[in-house]
């Protein structure tokens, strides 16, 4: 025999079927072996019971109502405190890494100016020897708007242009900076288009994510925006795609909009845009060629690019040497048609193109020739 509790029978005494049980038992059902029973005893302590348990739960929805009210009421306090925390959080971290590596105090002010002085990458110069280099933007600039980056693979383009935005990021939200000097004029954003992805989900190839991103860059930027693009055109042919970061370079730099921009490419032919616009400057990634192959000193210096070394790259990837071979081959061959186009698009008013038989007509500021050709202006 003992004492169960159901939640709809509540308290009764349960004792297997055919056992002799008191007089005044009170039978309450049974199942196929056992009797439930209770006596008046029972069922006054099973009020005495509810009574205590309502009891309790009221005074407990009290104290928590109670609880709830001083909650709300210290809510905007507990607010602020936390932002307060955060904040001091945030200046201790920055403040602790500025002084164990060295950063400097950046001068943050309303001018067109962005120039820093051996810049480092704030996470690369943790684990490794890292080599400083130097920036120069100016908004709307008669020199030095808009930087044309050109240098072989791994040399230190991305790293370079993510640098400046991690400087220009840093200084603005009140951090110290990993540079010998900084100066950065206010930027209201920073626009990038790096790396390549596609949205096969959504119907949308690489170039035309790519497109997508480059599309939101010149739509949204301002003259005191920061423009990040590294590749323009690389997902299509080599004339459009050279024809697009042509336009795009153009664009930013002469357009309604100039900001300060920095364009990295493996089309070399670009680099003819200095001659036709001075606020285009030319700066490149160093590579060292040496009688055991070539060398990265992730150097960042004026001037511009020949050639990419992707053959040498590949080499050090791997790749057969019957396609290597092959490689550098058919490169000799297409290398003066480049050299050309360069030569031809820095050519200013006096380059006339012939228009693709196939490609409508273009026009740019220049307005278009009497035979339809695309007239390079350097306005």
């Amino acid at each position: 025999m003992r004492l169960e509790r159901t939640g709809t029978q509540g308290l009764f005494l349960e004792a297997p079927v055919n056992t002799p049980v008191p007089d005044d038992w009170i039978r309450r059902g049974g199942l196929q072996k056992v009797e439930r029973w209770t006596t008046a005893e029972l069922e006054e302590h099973a009020a005495a019971l509810a009574a205590a348990e309502a009891t309790v739960a009221a005074e407990t929805k009290a104290i928590l109502a109670e609880l709830r009210a001083e909650a709300a009421g210290a809510a905007a306090d507990l607010r602020d405190l936390g932002r307060y925390l955060a904040a001091a959080d945030a200046s201790l971290a920055l403040a602790l890494v500025a002084a164990e590596r060295g950063w400097v105090r950046p001068t943050v002010d309303d001018g067109d100016e962005l120039r820093i002085e051996a810049g480092r990458h704030p996470v690369l110069e943790v684990n490794r020897e890292f080599r400083p280099n130097d920036a120069c933007l100016r908004r709307r600039g008669a020199r030095d708007q808009l930087v044309v980056l050109t240098g072989p693979n791994m040399a230190g383009k991305s790293t370079w242009m993510r640098q400046v935005a991690l400087v220009t990021l840093l200084a603005q939200v009140g951090s110290f900076v990993p540079a010998r000097a900084a100066r950065v004029g206010l930027v209201d954003a920073i626009f990038t288009r790096i790396g390549a992805t596609d949205d096969l989900t959504g119907g949308r190839s690489t170039f035309m994510v790519e497109m997508l991103e480059t599309a939101g860059v010149l739509n949204g930027a301002t003259d005191r925006s920061l423009v990040l693009l590294d590749e323009i055109g690389r997902g299509t042919s080599t004339h459009d795609g050279m024809a697009l970061a042509w336009a795009v370079i153009e664009h930013l730099a002469t357009g309604r909009v100039r900001p300060r921009a920095i364009v990295a490419t493996h089309y070399h032919e670009l680099a003819a845009l200095h001659d036709v616009h001075p606020q285009v400057a030319l700066l490149r990634a160093a590579v060292e060629e040496r009688p055991d192959g070539i060398a990265f000193p992730h150097r960042i210096e004026p001037g511009a690019a020949d050639r990419s070394f992707g053959i040498e790259v590949a080499r050090l990837a791997g790749l057969p040497p019957a396609v290597l071979a092959r490689a550098a081959a058919v490169a000799d061959a297409i290398e003066p048609l480049s050299a050309a186009i360069a030569a031809r698009l820095g050519g200013g008013n006096n380059a006339r193109p012939k228009p693709h038989p196939n490609r409508p007509a273009a026009r740019t500021a220049g307005g278009a020739d009497s035979d339809g050709g695309l007239v390079l202006t350097g306005d």
